[in-house]
């Protein structure tokens, strides 16, 4: 559960993240390796593997995501962009 503080996070984010969308301010690096259930595999493939087949398509689904989708705020352990950063995980029902 989040509390009133990541609430907030999250809001700004999105606030902010639809607003660059919009904005055509946004590009997507689909060549990132992350690890899906013990597998190593391509940020593209992975969603290519949930029916997500086009940029626009990720816009649109981001551009839909409301506060309520973020079950979790957790830090990135990419550490090759920042030790500090967080990454907001969702989970559309």
């Amino acid at each position: 559960m989040l509390t009133t503080l990541d609430i907030d996070a999250v809001n700004t984010f999105l606030k902010v993240c639809k607003r660059e969308i919009e904005k055509k301010n946004c590009y997507f690096v689909g060549y990132r390796a992350i690890n899906v259930n013990g597998k190593i595999i391509s940020a593209k493939q992975a969603l290519i593997d949930i029916g997500i087949m086009k940029v626009k398509d990720i816009w649109d689904y981001i551009l839909d995501l409301k506060v309520d989708d973020c079950i979790k705020i957790d830090r990135d352990r990419d550490y090759s962009r920042d030790m500090n950063s967080e990454i907001y995980i969702y989970f559309r029902k």
